[in-house]
Parts: structure tokens; C-alpha cells; sequence
């Protein structure tokens, strides 16, 4: 196989298998043989590379993969807040099986609604933006959190340049995680700890 096709192989291996399961054999009525897709994707990608050298390729699949660290794809379904509207969100679950601590104790049983409140607090403030937006920098940089920790999770935007920008350390919510699990739809967006109550509060900013 030629080098170059190596080079990018690993890059369709998955993807082109589950795309291939998906599609089925198309044509078996005339009884026509398909050729296999990931052949038909190594010659595409052999002829995009023809007039590259190995190290060529290497350095534009590596290009490719940090320009996606720095950026990854945003959050779907996130809207900036026009309006400020506060929420709250109760951590309590139901406990699958007994829980131990790192000495064996058992601090809830299975079948019990355990809050993690219970344990400890939340000492920290989450802060979610969208990192292209300039009314959401400036309003982050002047905000100032009432815990001594906090993060800035993005939902959109470059990673090293708000961070460049806000000089802070930035974070970003990869696939949605946080936000799908405190079910947050506007940004900006606070989390914190909710005074008096084994609940988060959830604040979203109307600019």
C-alpha cells in the first residue's frame, strides 16, 4: 500500500466501517459488486496527497487535529440570555449499589436518595460562555465569583484565544456534558452553591 495511504488509513478505519454497515451493499437487484468504501476513500485521499510528501501530510493531519483542541465543535442548542431568570438543580440520586469511602465505610446504601451535599459543599463557582461572543467576554472579565475557585467553560469559541484574551485558564464543555446535565440553554450562565439549600443554583444572565 502506498505510504501515503497509511499515513491517513487510521484516520477512516471506524468511521468508514460503521458508514459501510450503515449503507448496505447497494445495487445487489442487478447484482452489480460494489467496491468497498474505505478503498474508494484511500484513493481519494492518495490523489488529494499525491503531490505531497509524507511529512507533508503528517504536518497537515496534525494541523487539523489542533486547530480542533483549541476549537472544538460548540455546543449545539445554546442561545445567548436575554433576560435573567435563576434555577435550581437538586444533585440528590438514588444509589444503585452501596457506596464506600477509601476506607471501606459505607456511606449509602443501595436504594437510598443520597445528596451529595451530604458529604460536602460545592466551594466553587461554574462559569459558561460563549467564547466569540465580546458582550459575554467583557461581561466574564469584570464578573467577579463569590467562591475563592471558579472555571470558564465554553460553549463556543477558541480555547487559547479567550484565554489570551481574559488571561485566565479557559475551559470547554466537549460534547455538551455539563451543560446537558444541569440543563442549561442560555449563556452566559452561573452555577453555584445554593445558600441554605442541598441544591445548585443556576443563574442565567440577561445582557
Amino acid at each position: 500500500m502506498n505510504k501515503k495511504i497509511i499515513v491517513v488509513t487510521f484516520f477512516l478505519t471506524f468511521s468508514c466501517s460503521a458508514l459501510a454497515k450503515e449503507l448496505g451493499a447497494v445495487g445487489n437487484v442487478w447484482k452489480i459488486k460494489e467496491r468497498n468504501l474505505t478503498t474508494v476513500m484511500q484513493e481519494r485521499l492518495a490523489k488529494k496527497f499525491e503531490n505531497k510528501s509524507e511529512e507533508e501530510i503528517q504536518d497537515e493531519l496534525r494541523k487539523r487535529v489542533e486547530e480542533r483542541a483549541i476549537r472544538p465543535d460548540r455546543v449545539e442548542g445554546i442561545t445567548k440570555a436575554t433576560k435573567t431568570v435563576i434555577k435550581y438543580f437538586d444533585p440528590s440520586f438514588t444509589v444503585t449499589k452501596d457506596l464506600t469511602d477509601h476506607n471501606g465505610v459505607v456511606f449509602a446504601r443501595k436504594g437510598q436518595i443520597f445528596n451529595p451535599f451530604d458529604m460536602s459543599g460545592f466551594t466553587q463557582t461554574l462559569i459558561f460562555i460563549d467564547g466569540d461572543d465580546i458582550e459575554q467576554l467583557n461581561w466574564v472579565n469584570n464578573f467577579k465569583p463569590k467562591t475563592l475557585r471558579s472555571k470558564i467553560i465554553l460553549v463556543n469559541g477558541n480555547i487559547k484565544d479567550t484565554e489570551t484574551q481574559l488571561k485566565k485558564k479557559v475551559y470547554f464543555d466537549q460534547l455538551g456534558e455539563l451543560t446537558k446535565r444541569f440543563n442549561i440553554q442560555y449563556v452566559p450562565s452561573i452555577i453555584e452553591s445554593a445558600p441554605d439549600e442541598k441544591k445548585l443554583k443556576i443563574t442565567e444572565i440577561g445582557l
